[in-house]
């Protein structure tokens, strides 16, 4: 009786640039995984496991990367801002929603209270929890979405952004843009509204989303007002001239 002896399987392909060196998961994804090579028979044979080139080697590293902080915005923290009344509800709502980052957070204030700051400090405190969290300003953002037309990144972006563990908008009530720009804030926020069990979102804006039913995102600061949420007022006056005593 002759066997069939099994083929040996076949060489892996070379890493391609932005893939992951061992696991080959995109180097844009928060981290990829890699098959426990076992008999069929092992009770863990199939189990995925994560690649520890992603999750424990460049994984702090690479969370940075996507967080779209830049320079000392990647240092800020709840703990380095100087405290006042003013600013304590919006320090509960932060401090609860990195404990748990899921739902939506919103924090309005007038100009300068110090929005900014805690946005970067959310995104950079569930980074230390190994949560992918990214932080863009929105009018920005929207004219990348704009562009990206052009080399069809355009998509891609929407993806991630719809995606992103905890997604945190600067400065919203001022996309006053094009219908299809509306339509994609739209886009993006109904799908995280819609799976606000599974990712967390942070909204900064100057106006109360509670009063201002004129503004062209008002159907998206409706989603706001869910009983699950928490809308907070920020005061405290203009921290900007503090800034370098903290």
């Amino acid at each position: 009786m002759s066997h069939l002896s099994a083929s040996p399987p076949p060489p892996p392909r070379p890493r391609l640039a932005g893939e992951c060196p061992t696991c080959g998961f995109p180097t844009d994804h928060p981290g990829g995984f890699l098959v426990l090579d076992l008999p069929v028979r092992h009770p863990n044979f199939g189990q995925l496991v994560q690649c520890p080139t992603c999750n424990e080697g460049n994984l702090p590293e690479r969370l940075k990367a996507m967080s779209g902080l830049s320079g000392e915005m990647q240092e800020w923290t709840l703990a380095g801002f100087r405290w006042h009344k003013g600013r304590a509800a919006a320090i509960a709502g932060a401090t609860a929603f990195i404990r748990t980052p899921i739902g939506w957070l919103t924090i309005w204030g007038e100009f300068g209270v110090g929005k900014t700051y805690f946005l970067a400090s959310i995104v950079n405190q569930c980074i230390q929890h190994r949560v992918a969290a990214s932080y863009h300003v929105l009018p920005e953002l929207l004219r990348q979405l704009k562009a990206g037309y052009e080399d069809g990144s355009t998509d891609r972006l929407i993806d991630s952004l719809k995606s992103s563990s905890v997604l945190a908008l600067d400065e919203v009530d001022k996309a006053r843009g094009t219908s299809w720009e509306l339509a994609t804030v739209f886009e993006i926020l109904d799908w995280r509204y819609r799976n606000a069990n599974q990712v967390g979102t942070v909204l900064a804006m100057n106006t109360d989303p509670r009063g201002d039913t004129s503004h062209p995102l008002a159907y998206v600061f409706s989603r706001m007002h869910d009983a699950r949420f928490t809308i907070t007022e920020m005061g405290g006056g203009d921290v900007r001239p503090l800034m370098g005593e903290r």
